[in-house]
This record gives C-alpha cells, sequence and structure tokens, in this order.
C-alpha cells in the first residue's frame, strides 16, 4: 500500500468538506479517522476512499489497513488548507523580506507541505512532508506565512498551505 504523499504525519485536512483519502494498492481497504470508518475493496492499483465531512479539530490519528497492511498517520488535524500557487510571488521566503523577528513566531497550527523542489539553492527540507511552524519559518514561503498565521490567528483553526511554484 502506497499513501499519497500529502498523507503523512502533521497533515492537515479541509474541515465540512468530505474526507477524501487515496493512494495506490489492491485488496480491501479501511479508513478509520475519529470514529469514522470507511470500507472498500480496490481492484485496480488506484483508489479513492470518500468518508463523511468533519468539523475544525483535532489532533486526531488515522488508521489505513491494506488487506494485512496497516499505516498509521498522528498529529492530523481539520482545519482550512489552501494551495498558494505562483512563480517568485509564492516563491520568495520570508527571509528574504525586510520582516522583522516578530514574523518568525512559532504557531504549531499552522502547517506547510513541502515537496522536493528541484532548483539551485533549494532550501527546503530534502523529504516531503507537513512541518508546523514551530521555530525559525523563514524558509517558508513569505506571502504563504502571512497568509496562514493571520488566518490561523483570526479563525482559531489549523491552517495548512501548499506552495506550488517553478
Amino acid at each position: 500500500m502506497e499513501l499519497n504523499k500529502l498523507f503523512c504525519n502533521g497533515v492537515v485536512l479541509q474541515a465540512n468538506k468530505p474526507i477524501r483519502i487515496f493512494g495506490t494498492g489492491i485488496g480491501k481497504i479501511s479508513v478509520e479517522i475519529d470514529g469514522i470508518v470507511g470500507n472498500s475493496t480496490v481492484e485496480e492499483n488506484e483508489w479513492v476512499l470518500e468518508l463523511p465531512d468533519h468539523d475544525y479539530g483535532g489532533p486526531y490519528n488515522m488508521k489505513v489497513t491494506l488487506n494485512d497492511e496497516v499505516k498509521l498517520i498522528e498529529d492530523i488535524y481539520f482545519g482550512d488548507v489552501y494551495l498558494l500557487a505562483g512563480q517568485s510571488n509564492i516563491e520568495l521566503r520570508l527571509w528574504q523580506t525586510n520582516a522583522g523577528e516578530e514574523e518568525y513566531e512559532s504557531n504549531p497550527l499552522v502547517r506547510a507541505f513541502f515537496t522536493k523542489i528541484e532548483k539551485e539553492n533549494n532550501d527546503y527540507p530534502a523529504e516531503e512532508k507537513w512541518l508546523k511552524a514551530i521555530g525559525c519559518v523563514s524558509h517558508w514561503s513569505a506571502l504563504g506565512w502571512t497568509i496562514a498565521n493571520r488566518f490561523q490567528k483570526e479563525t482559531g483553526h489549523a491552517i495548512g498551505i501548499i506552495s506550488c511554484y517553478r
């Protein structure tokens, strides 16, 4: 079984929308999160399992079972997820701006999904994963961090950001 790389520890799932978990593998699939359970039989290698929506909150754990293989995803929040697409406007890092140190504050309910980017001087993590805004966020997208941190403070909900640029 292979889950899509988005589904790893620390993921923020969109609240109040159907939950779609997807990956690859063949057989009997089961997904459970906070008492919500979905089951299906997968006959082709790619699968999508849709669960009912869930209100804001967390942290939760998700158990995914395909046949006898079990994967546990921890520290999941239901919040608001934003896809930031663009070019240099999204790529600009916080450290490249004139933001003061107060802009580098920790906020564990703000999370960003980092993916491998083949570029020179790439300062993103080597592996694809969700990172909490704890400690230095200077390498995060300045626009992404500013929006996510502001929205989290205004709503009180977890915020996930996914940056997409080339």
